[in-house]
């Protein structure tokens, strides 16, 4: 899950899948348009967990 500042609101961001972030595609506190994306993901298989490191 990441989390949005828009505004001075925080917006939760979900997945709709299973998957591991490989990349950041956008610098901290850099302005972005609707539908730009942010994080490259990769899949994961659905009977391993995602790990934490």
């Amino acid at each position: 899950m990441a989390i949005i500042e828009a505004m001075k609101l925080m917006i939760p961001v979900e997945a709709d899948a299973s998957g591991r972030v490989v990349e950041v595609l956008v610098a901290d506190g850099t302005p972005v348009e609707h539908g730009q994306p942010l994080l490259a993901v990769a899949a994961v298989a659905a009977d391993r967990p995602v790990s934490g490191r």
